[in-house]
């Protein structure tokens, strides 16, 4: 599976059809409370010792795989080394004469060009990759990639060495122009850099309208720690988008994480907010368009005029500084509190973690009914199971 996800990059509907064929028709004893598992076309079953059973589709066996695998918590410490041990010794079998580096390929699909630019990957060990470049939606997209795929798989043609000098400065951007900071004027980028927010009111405006460095937030996730992140959509396909996390600073860090268009199968568009769920209707992503980060938006350089005043023409009346209002204390009162199932407590958690990252970003004390919202937060300890099963 590992394998399949990092050379493939499937779709959702490819990682569901690939797990359908692995799986085949069958089943097996469980562990713990679970007693059964059975699998077949349809999905994959679970039967538990009380005599409730949770079956999942495929499709919605591929969605949770698929963000252990881009959590990478998809393997276990102990299966990942046995898989790098499997990779070392693979790689002793292959030659490394096979491709060298400067070499060009293009995709037949995509019609991207990647040059190779080391015989190793990332990790010594992992001597069985080289490290290719490629231009992707104007973003320079660095990658390992098997000699196996490159050469075999069918989906690259050779097309010769690349020359130095002339992709050398294919490779260099432009420096960012510097704004000009006055005293009467007001810093910031420049317009072309930004891209317009689009107005978008169903999927395929969606498609035509998003490109490369737009930003945007996320307001709600199938991943409680994801709410309230700020990323940059960092390239564009027919088929899905990739973006980056981005930092306090406003600087992309991490991976790429894609986000495949008909994954959900229910799109909303309300207003700016642009809604994606699953095809049982748990939420996969919310999130709306910004036009920069509040340190990008105007960086006042204006610098006040200093103003001499004379103590016998000026009376200044002397400031009382009081501390910052924190609240109230809360005192709770609700003698239901934390009763209720496990989807009523996630979502109680949910509302409590989007009202604590409002609080944060707006530095101001919560009101009465923010207290009450925040006091109803359970933790996930006794959760696990909201996060597998199926309504």
């Amino acid at each position: 599976m590992q394998d399949f996800y990092e050379e493939q990059h499937p779709t959702i509907q490819q990682l569901a059809d690939f797990l359908k064929k692995e799986y085949g028709t069958g089943g097996h004893s469980g562990e713990g409370k679970i007693s059964l598992v059975d699998y077949n076309s349809q999905g994959i079953t679970f039967s538990f010792e009380n005599g409730e059973k949770f079956r999942h589709s495929w499709y919605n066996v591929a969605t949770m795989t698929e963000s252990r695998l881009m959590d990478d918590t998809y393997l276990s410490a102990e299966q990942k080394a046995e898989r790098a041990a499997l990779k070392a010794e693979k790689a002793e079998e292959h030659s490394h004469k096979i491709v060298e580096v400067g070499d060009r390929f293009r995709h037949k699909i995509t019609g991207e060009v990647s040059e190779v630019i080391s015989l190793t990957g990332a990790l010594p060990f992992y001597s069985d990759d080289c490290t290719v470049t490629r231009e992707s939606g104007g973003f320079a997209v660095t990658e390992n990639i098997s000699y196996d795929k490159l050469l075999n798989s069918g989906m690259y043609e050779y097309i010769g060495k690349a020359e130095p000098e002339k992709e050398q400065s294919a490779l260099k951007k432009p420096e960012p122009e510097k704004a000009e900071v006055t005293p009467d004027k007001t810093a910031f980028a420049p317009e072309a850099e930004k891209p317009e927010i689009p107005t978008v009111k169903n999927l395929s405006q969606l498609k035509k309208a998003i490109k490369p460095g737009m930003m945007f937030e996320i307001t709600d996730h199938l991943r409680p720690e994801c709410i309230g992140e700020r990323r940059v959509v960092t390239g564009v396909t027919t088929i899905d988008f990739t973006s980056r996390k981005l930092d306090e600073n406003g600087e992309p860090t991490g991976k790429d994480l894609h986000m495949e268009f008909d994954r959900a199968k229910n799109w909303t568009f309300d207003g700016d907010e642009l809604t994606s769920r699953l095809d049982n209707g748990d939420m996969l992503m919310s999130f709306h368009f910004i036009d920069s980060l509040e340190r990008e938006q105007i960086v006042h350089a204006e610098k006040e005029p200093e103003v001499k005043l004379v103590a016998d023409e000026v009376d200044v009346p002397e400031t009382e500084v009081t501390a910052p209002d924190k609240g109230e204390n809360f005192t709770i009162t609700d003698d239901a509190l934390g009763e209720g199932g496990a989807k009523a407590k996630f979502r109680a958690n949910v509302d409590a973690i989007k009202t604590l990252k409002t609080l944060e970003r707006e530095k101001r004390p919560a009101t009465a009914e923010e207290k009450e919202t925040l006091s109803k937060y359970v933790g996930w300890g006794a959760l696990a199971k909201a996060f597998v099963r199926q309504p």
